[in-house]
């Protein structure tokens, strides 16, 4: 229900017309005993254009879904990242650019809407997020690469690609293009888990756009 409503394309809870159909929908599905949704929908380009927002929607569903993934630090591969304090309304939650963003600046790999999207983001602890501070993702994984760390990667739905890199010390020059849409299939098999028996549709306006 709530990754449903959160995800959906479109924002179907957005007036009070809406929230009344709402209502009575649930008061029909609980008099019967039964769920049952229509087709869901959501735009690969929304996720790659996601930003941080306090009340979005959307930003607070993808941070709600890292989240449930109950994120491991990548020091301490059997810690959870997250406390009680995450789950707290904050407009400063403690996030972590995958592809720092000094470092993007000063490569030029990719641009703004890529180093800001969600997509590039995760839950790490204070120490572990101040440890890497700017540095060149190649050399902060290097750091970490120990047997559990593909794990813990998958704990954040991060693609082990950006691991294959900085083994072999090399980055594309698209690299967090790559990244990006790598997640973007990750965070999508991840919601179709969470909506399973409902009718999953996945379009991308960026294609449209593009052609």
């Amino acid at each position: 229900y709530f990754w449903y409503y959160s995800f959906h394309n479109v924002e179907l809870l957005k007036d009070t017309t809406q929230l009344w159909q709402h209502i009575t929908f649930i008061n029909q599905q609980k008099a019967n005993s039964t769920y049952s949704f229509n087709q869901f929908e959501i735009d690969k380009n929304s996720l790659r254009k996601s930003f941080y927002s306090y009340r979005g929607r959307l930003s607070r569903a993808i941070l709600s879904l890292y989240a449930n993934q109950k994120p491991q630090d990548w020091a301490k591969p059997h810690k959870d990242v997250l406390s009680d304090v995450y789950y707290l309304l904050t407009d400063k939650p403690n996030l972590h650019h995958i592809f720092p963003v000094n470092f993007i600046k000063q490569s030029g790999i990719a641009s703004q809407i890529e180093c800001d999207s969600l997509m590039n983001i995760a839950y790490l602890s204070q120490i572990t997020n101040l440890k890497i501070s700017d540095k060149n993702p190649l050399d902060y994984l290097k750091e970490y690469d120990e047997p559990a760390l593909e794990a813990v990667l998958r704990s954040h739905l991060i693609p082990t690609t950006i691991l294959e890199w900085s083994r072999a010390d090399a980055l594309p020059e698209n690299a967090l293009s790559i990244f990006i849409e790598e997640r973007i299939t990750l965070l999508l098999e991840a919601l179709r888990l969470k909506l399973d028996g409902i009718e999953f549709n996945v379009f991308d306006t960026e294609n449209r756009t593009n052609n």
